[in-house]
């Protein structure tokens, strides 16, 4: 499957996306703190938690850094 068909895939997001609340809360950051650890801004952070942002690979690494895990975390399946 190509990079661009998952990132039309809206069920693709919706697997990501709770993924990113848990893994924020289980490292207890909020909002704010979790994006600026990871260089984003805030309201990207948050379109990416809603699902509504796609997340590039680069975000995802910056993200994994964050909450130290495997970018692989973000997408395997349970």
């Amino acid at each position: 499957m190509s990079y661009d068909h998952w990132q039309s895939d809206r069920g693709w997001s919706n697997r990501y996306a709770p993924r990113l609340l848990t893994f924020r809360r289980r490292a207890r950051l909020s909002v704010v703190d979790c994006a600026i650890s990871a260089g984003l801004d805030p309201q990207v952070y948050l379109r990416l938690e809603a699902g509504t942002e796609p997340l590039t690979a680069s975000n995802a690494a910056r993200l994994a850094t964050v909450f130290n895990l495997p970018v692989s975390q973000f997408f395997d399946p349970d």
